[in-house]
């Protein structure tokens, strides 16, 4: 009896031990493939922007907004000053009578990467001496930053409004739920544009018990973080990462533009931006022609960087490189600047000044 009960138990514990050797090959190959080592609990490292010192508070309109406030110690490694609304300041003062052109966007319009006075909107500013406000935020799709430009410009009144977006922008419309936060996400209904969620949970999916257990037991393992994100999304990353509610982002954008050109009063300007990677692929991506095809039928200029972009790409692969730094650089920005000047609804505003 006992000898049959040693021999049973001798079994059982080669068995576990091949099956945690075969899961630490497993694993060292994983890690290996994903060039990650660290010891870390990886669904956590995807946790709520709001837990990753981003300078953000809560919004129950548009899910997260700047909080005001001077930040040194940003993911970015840069400096950026926050003022009342949620702006980002440029480190100067503007202008005394000067036409003011509102900017909203994402993270290419925040500057994310570069200081205060070296995003786009602070370089238009102190190139054509119109009075620029910073309304862009990092990791805002293209539904917020229209959102959040009707809020802003029924505060400042601007003469004009610039609408800055990148191509990844139009597939966040498509997510209730980006980086941890809640945001709105809307759809069309019979009745065309329609919001899902009007008032928005800071928490927008409480993680279950389970889920929770089982990310603090399991999450340290890079192949089973990336099996359960793949397999099971929505448990594994309850409350954490992005919830996709569906596949409509290019019709939600193209809808969301007429409410951005229904902006009272102001001129409107879509500046097109590009990630690095995209500028050397033979055409724009599919987002974007798609966006650029139904502004066409809408009283909204287009600034579309792709050819400048395309054609210093062609002609100086070191000074294209210099203008991306994840984000664009400081040199990059100075570009986007100039390029925006061009534009006849600015040249009319600075005539004026």
């Amino acid at each position: 009896m006992n000898r049959n009960f040693l021999a049973a138990l001798t079994n059982a514990a080669l068995v576990l031990a091949s099956v945690v050797a075969a899961f630490l090959i497993v694993e060292l190959v994983a890690r290996v493939w994903y060039g990650n080592f660290r010891l870390v609990n990886f669904p956590k490292t995807e946790a709520s922007l709001l837990k990753r010192g981003f300078p953000a508070q809560f919004s129950t309109h548009l899910g997260y907004r700047p909080r005001p406030g001077v930040y040194t110690d940003t993911p970015w490694k840069t400096t950026a000053t926050i003022g009342d609304h949620g702006v980002r300041l440029h480190g100067a003062a503007a202008p005394a009578v000067s036409p003011t052109v509102l900017a909203v966007g994402d993270s290419f319009t925040f500057g994310s990467d570069v200081g205060d006075g070296d995003s786009w909107p602070a370089r238009l500013q102190a190139a054509s001496g119109l009075n620029v406000i910073n309304g862009g935020v990092f990791g805002y799709g293209i539904d917020q930053a229209i959102l959040r430009g009707e809020r802003l410009a029924a505060v400042f009144a601007p003469d004009a409004v610039i609408l800055g977006f990148i191509a990844d922008d139009v597939q966040r419309a498509e997510l209730s739920v980006m980086y941890g936060v809640a945001k709105p996400v809307f759809t069309i209904g019979e009745g065309g544009l329609e919001r899902l969620n009007p008032v928005l949970d800071p928490v927008p999916q409480p993680a279950h018990w389970l889920a929770r257990f089982t990310r603090d037991v399991f999450g340290y393992s890079i192949f089973l973080h990336h099996r359960f994100k793949q397999f099971f999304p929505q448990f594994w990353m309850s409350g954490m990462s992005s919830v996709r509610v569906h596949g409509h982002g290019v019709e939600v954008a193209c809808a969301l533009l007429q409410k951005f050109a229904a902006i009272a009063g102001p001129g409107k300007v879509l500046l097109v931006q590009y990630e690095q990677g995209e500028i050397a692929a033979p055409e724009r991506p599919p987002p974007v022609m798609a966006l650029l095809a139904c502004v066409a039928a809408l009283d909204v200029e287009v600034v579309d960087l792709y050819l400048a972009l395309k054609e210093v790409y062609a002609t100086d692969r070191a000074v294209f490189d210099a203008f991306y730094d994840r984000h664009m650089s400081a040199r990059g920005n100075a570009f986007v600047a100039a390029e925006l000047a061009k534009a006849e609804t600015l040249r009319s505003l600075t005539a004026k000044r």
